[in-house]
């Protein structure tokens, strides 16, 4: 998503897409570190079992 902002939209453009460029990065390392943790969870309650 881009939004232009005043004469120097080009720069204000690709500010605001890496902006949510690296939200989304933030979003998917947060998902995969919950994965990881139920995995372990998964893991571990297989061992005691």
């Amino acid at each position: 998503m881009t939004r232009s902002v005043t004469t120097g939209g080009i720069d204000v453009d690709v500010m605001f897409e890496e902006r949510d460029h690296i939200s989304l990065a933030i979003l998917d390392a947060r998902r995969r570190r919950e994965d990881a943790r139920r995995a372990r969870r998964v893991s571990t309650a297989a061992c005691t079992s």
